[in-house]
């Protein structure tokens, strides 16, 4: 016979039927089983999945991916170069007037010219043909004792005829004349407006000057907080020095107002200008720091590691003078005695500054 006894379920465990035989779909965490009397257990939970994100890592473009992706959108170029919008007759013809009108200004301000002269020439470089005739009249004038107005309109005439004014402008002769005719007035330009002829040349040496002096001072600007920072660098490495007597190194402190005023002279406006455009170098920085600080503090430099000698040998210091008893000597130009003189040579190999604490 059958056992129709029924098992009695607890909730939890129907629960966990149901999610087992699809029942419960939207469920988003498993379900803990309990066993009678026991407690929820970290090792009875099932850990969650973690998906960790795919990093997706775009494409290196170049140039010649950036113009094939161009001509494919159906835009016409071969280079990036292509890209960059190129000056239209307009911009290239306000250009030309722009350095003409500075040129005139130049010219004005450093009294080549004035005003009156420089009207002149304008108005006869436009009408040559005028400038030509009112020159060889004159010529004609002077040539002739008995030179009288009369004369002027077969002069005229004559002018004319020579220069092939009357003539087809399609023949040889007219432009045959029209030659002779830009030749003539130029040469009359250049000699009665020399000095607005040479504006050209004092132009472009005042223009490469100001462009020399912009790419210097381009180059200050963008090397200044280097130098700031190489300097400063240098410097405050110099907090303690290593000072080498009878074999034995002697740390000195060096007092923060000596630091400013090395730091302070390197840092000055013209000092720092010139380093610059000498192409200085970390290098020559620190032999500089190095020279200020041992030519202007060599006697403080020298009391102080004798100080620390004499106490570590109470003896006192073979060939070093005690402190405010140095020999006095016959100074140098550098107000360094002869002995102090010898020991810096020495100390520029021998002395090396080490870092502060």
């Amino acid at each position: 016979m059958a056992d129709n006894t029924q098992l009695e379920l607890s909730e939890d465990q129907k629960k966990a039927i149901a999610l087992l035989k699809g029942e419960n779909p939207e469920a988003s965490t498993a379900i803990i089983a309990k066993e009678k009397g026991a407690d929820d257990s970290a090792e009875n939970k099932k850990e969650e999945t973690v998906i960790e994100p795919v990093k997706v890592v775009a494409p290196e473009l170049n140039d010649d991916m950036i113009v094939e992706y161009l001509k494919g959108k159906g835009i016409a170029v071969n280079a990036l170069g292509d890209l960059t919008p190129k000056p239209t007759p307009e911009d290239e013809a306000k250009k030309l007037e722009e350095k003409e009108s500075a040129k005139l200004t130049f010219g004005l301000k450093k009294g080549l010219f004035n005003r009156k002269e420089y009207e002149s020439y304008v108005s006869d470089r436009k009408d040559r043909i005028n400038l030509v005739f009112r020159a060889e009249l004159e010529d004609a004038k002077a040539a002739d004792a008995e030179w009288d107005e009369t004369k002027e309109a077969d002069f005229k005439a004559e002018f004319e005829e020579e220069f092939g004014l009357s003539s087809d402008p399609s023949s040889v002769k007219y432009k045959r004349g029209q030659k002779k005719l830009a030749v003539l007035s130029e040469t009359l330009l250049k000699d009665t407006y020399g000095s607005i002829y040479s504006l050209d040349n004092e132009y472009n040496k005042y223009e490469s000057s100001e462009n020399t002096k912009k790419a210097t001072e381009q180059k200050i600007i963008a090397a200044a907080p280097v130098y700031k920072n190489d300097v400063t660098a240098i410097v405050d490495a110099m907090s303690k020095v290593s000072i080498p007597i009878f074999g034995t190194s002697y740390e000195v402190a060096v007092k923060p107002e000596i630091l400013k005023g090395i730091k302070d002279l390197m840092l000055d406006n013209d000092f720092s200008v010139s380093q610059i455009l000498n192409g200085y170098t970390k290098e020559t920085a620190s032999e500089i720091a190095n020279t200020l600080l041992f030519s202007k503090n060599f006697n403080y430099l020298m009391e102080e590691a004798a100080k620390q000698y004499r106490l570590a040998h109470e003896k006192g210091v073979r060939g070093i003078p005690p402190a405010g008893r140095l020999e006095k000597e016959e100074e140098g130009e550098a107000g360094l005695t002869d002995r102090q003189k010898e020991s810096l040579e020495f100390f520029k190999n021998k002395v090396t500054p080490t870092t502060a604490n």
